[in-house]
């Protein structure tokens, strides 16, 4: 199955020497959460780092496989939009994120991969690790460091408090 979309920033200096480090951010998984759960963090993200010019990364939040524009997947092989949802499970999530870390290296400057996963997503995360360490992911360019954590406070969701 194929995910719809994903949010992207790029961070820091633009030359292509540069080392880019790419950070996969795993959402939540529960109804109505999406892709737009890491908004916040991408802009802090993008004004704290906007001028680093020592280093280059890149911020991926995809929508996870029935989640927000991921509701509806389409099967890769055929291109059929899912109808009725198969009962999804942690392999299904791992698969969508190895195969955009893999379509994401052919076309941009990846030189290591970083992911970020929250909570209950956190076997999401461990199993691309593996996956990485057994040299069996679709993707190539080194998985460095994985981050898991639990869900922040709900003051970071309200603003003003």
């Amino acid at each position: 199955m194929l995910f719809r979309s994903y949010d992207e920033l790029v961070v820091g200096n633009s030359t292509a020497s540069v080392n880019t480090t790419a950070v996969m951010l795993v959402h939540p998984i529960g109804v109505g959460i999406g892709k737009w759960y890491h908004d916040r963090l991408l802009k802090s993200i993008a004004d704290d780092l906007a001028d680093d010019q020592k280093r280059r990364m890149v911020f991926l939040s995809p929508d996870l496989l029935g989640s927000y524009t991921a509701s509806s997947p389409v099967i890769s092989d055929s291109g059929e939009e899912l109808k009725i949802f198969p009962l999804l499970n942690v392999t299904d999530w791992t698969e969508q994120l190895e195969h955009l870390m893999s379509e994401y290296e052919t076309k941009s400057c990846v030189s290591n991969w970083a992911i970020v996963a929250n909570g209950g997503c956190a076997p999401i995360a461990l199993n691309v690790a593996r996956l990485a360490a057994d040299k069996s992911a679709s993707f190539k360019k080194e998985l460095t460091n994985v981050v898991i954590s639990s869900p922040p406070r709900l003051s970071f969701f309200l603003e003003g408090t």
